[in-house]
């Protein structure tokens, strides 16, 4: 269709919608703003240009008749709460029981798999890095529970280390680290989680320098939303490293 064809379309479309012979909402009118969008305006010759200007002044009327009748339509769908309300009130037990039943839609979720997902997930899998996997039998031999056998009570433990706590750093920050490793780290850390869960001892994690920091408080404190802080170092052989 040339440039002209469509320019002498839209003209008749809404000549036609002016006069009532066709329904504006039956018009699409985006293969036509796209030719118009197309076109080269400014090397139009003058019998196209003023074909141009009555399509598009076509192509508003059209526009608007659309939302005329929009609106026209859709203001039949607005019912006024008070009338609702006033037949609600009217409106028996077995009728209102009736009305509900003709209105219920139950909603249906049917989820199903299919060959072409069961290829898709194994395409997907095939092409992830495996952790590799260790049989049990190897785990039970090279990676043995630490165990501790603690003489004296928890309590008379988690003392010393506080009081220890208090002495080197006061009740500013410290890095757990450097506190941990100054006798049996295991050990020190096992005591150290006791008081961090009785809140005599704080802990926090500094993201920027990469570091992990505790400190002793004067009173013990509660914790509104604890969260678990998982803390990693190496103990190979029953000795530090």
């Amino acid at each position: 269709m040339s440039l002209k064809e469509v320019y002498e379309r839209i003209i008749d479309l809404s000549l036609k919608v002016y006069k009532g012979e066709v329904d504006p909402l039956d018009i699409d009118l985006a293969d036509f703003i796209k030719y118009i969008i197309e076109a080269d305006v400014e090397n139009l010759p003058i019998d196209l240009m003023y074909l141009d200007i009555n399509a598009l002044y076509g192509l508003a009327l059209i526009l608007e008749a659309q939302s005329r009748v929009i609106k026209e339509k859709t203001s039949g769908l607005y019912i006024d709460k008070i009338l609702a309300k006033l037949n609600l009130v009217k409106m028996s037990i077995s009728e209102l029981s009736n009305v509900l039943r003709l209105s219920w839609r139950p909603n249906a979720e049917a989820s199903f798999i299919d060959i072409e997902s069961i290829n898709r997930a194994l395409i997907y899998f095939k092409s992830r890095i495996m952790i590799k996997f260790i049989p049990p039998e190897k785990v039970s031999k090279e990676f043995k529970p630490i165990q501790y056998y603690i003489e004296e009570r928890v309590s008379e433990h988690m003392g010393r280390l506080y009081n220890e706590l208090v002495e080197s750093a006061g009740f500013n920050w410290i890095d757990y680290y450097e506190f941990i490793e100054r006798g049996d780290k295991i050990f020190r850390a096992y005591i150290l989680s006791f008081l961090i869960t009785s809140g005599y001892v704080q802990m926090k994690v500094d993201r920027i320098r990469k570091k992990i920091l505790i400190k002793a408080c004067e009173k013990p404190i509660e914790f509104r939303n604890p969260v678990s802080i998982p803390v990693v170092f190496r103990h190979v052989g029953g000795k530090e490293d």
